[in-house]
C-alpha cells in the first residue's frame, strides 16, 4: 500500500494553512475541494473543527468522491484530474489543534488569505512552486469560498463567549441579564461581544497587519482584524440569534455563581 504524504502548508501567519491546488484551469469535470481534510479527522468533529472544515473550499478540476474512481489495483487512474491525483498522493495537511489555533485560521480565511505557494499537480506528481498572477486572480475570482458562515458565527460566538468573560464588566453584564427591553439588551450584547472581541484579537494583529501588507488579503479586507471578526456575525438579525444564545449561557453561568458562591466578572 502507498503511503500518503502529509500535504504541504504554509505557517508564516503561526498556523498551518494548506496550499492552493494547481493548476486552476476548470476543463471538464470539476468539484469542490476541502482544504481541512479528512472530514472524519478528530481535530474537526467539534464546533471549531467543523468551521475549520468549511471554511475553505477550492474549485478544482477533476470529480469528487474519489473512492468510487478506484480501479481493480485500487489506484485513481492518471487522466481524472487534479483533485483526484492530490487525494491520491496526501493524506491532509496539519491542522489547528487548540481553539485559539482554530480562532486565528478562520480570521485568515475570512480575510480570504492565500499563501504564495501552491501545489502543481498538472505533470501527475506534485511540485511545490510560487502561484502566478494570473492563478491569484482566478483564486480570488470565486475558485476559492468559504462553505458556511453560520459554522464560522458559531464557533466565534462561542469562542468569544468561553474566552471573554474575564473582560466583561459586571455592570453590563448586570444590564445585559436585567433589562426586560430587547433593544437595550441588544445594544449590551454588543458591548459584551465587542469587549470579547477586543481581547481575542490580540495574537492575530500582527500577522493580519503583515498578511495585508504583502498583499495576500482580499483587496476588499477590513484593515483590522478587530472590524473583521465584527463583521463576521452579520446583519442584525444574526447577530440577535447570537446574543439571545449569549443571554442564555450568561443567565446559567450567573446561576450557577449564585449556587457557587462566585462572582462571574470582575
Amino acid at each position: 500500500m502507498i503511503r500518503l504524504r502529509e500535504t504541504p502548508v504554509d505557517e508564516r501567519t503561526g498556523i498551518p494553512i494548506a496550499l492552493p491546488l494547481l493548476p486552476n484551469g476548470l476543463e471538464g469535470i470539476h468539484s469542490w475541494h476541502h482544504a481541512a481534510h479528512p472530514k472524519d479527522h478528530e481535530l474537526l468533529q467539534d464546533t471549531g473543527g467543523m468551521a475549520v472544515r468549511c471554511s475553505r473550499m477550492q474549485l478544482v478540476e477533476g470529480p469528487g468522491g474519489t473512492a468510487a474512481l478506484l480501479n481493480e489495483a485500487n489506484e485513481v487512474p492518471d487522466d481524472t484530474g487534479i483533485h483526484p491525483i492530490y487525494h491520491r498522493t496526501y493524506e491532509g495537511p496539519l491542522l489547528p489543534e487548540t481553539k485559539a489555533q482554530q480562532f486565528g485560521y478562520l480570521i485568515m480565511m475570512l480575510a480570504d488569505y492565500i499563501p504564495e505557494y501552491g501545489i502543481d499537480l498538472s505533470k501527475n506528481y506534485p511540485i511545490e512552486r510560487k502561484i502566478k498572477p494570473e492563478e491569484m486572480k482566478r483564486l480570488r475570482s470565486g475558485e476559492l469560498r468559504v462553505g458556511s458562515y453560520s459554522q464560522i458565527q458559531d464557533f466565534f460566538a462561542e469562542y468569544l463567549l468561553d474566552n471573554g468573560q474575564g473582560e466583561f464588566d459586571s455592570r453590563d453584564i448586570d444590564n445585559f441579564l436585567s433589562t426586560p427591553n430587547g433593544s437595550y439588551r441588544f445594544h449590551f450584547g454588543n458591548k459584551l461581544i465587542g469587549s470579547a472581541v477586543v481581547n481575542a484579537v490580540q495574537p492575530w494583529i500582527r500577522p493580519y497587519k503583515q498578511a495585508k501588507r504583502d498583499d495576500l488579503l482580499r483587496q476588499d479586507a477590513p484593515k483590522s482584524v478587530h472590524q473583521l471578526v465584527q463583521n463576521a456575525f452579520g446583519r442584525e438579525t444574526t447577530r440577535q440569534g447570537h446574543i439571545q444564545r449569549m443571554y442564555t449561557r450568561l443567565s446559567d453561568l450567573a446561576l450557577q455563581t449564585e449556587v457557587d458562591g462566585v462572582e462571574l466578572a470582575a
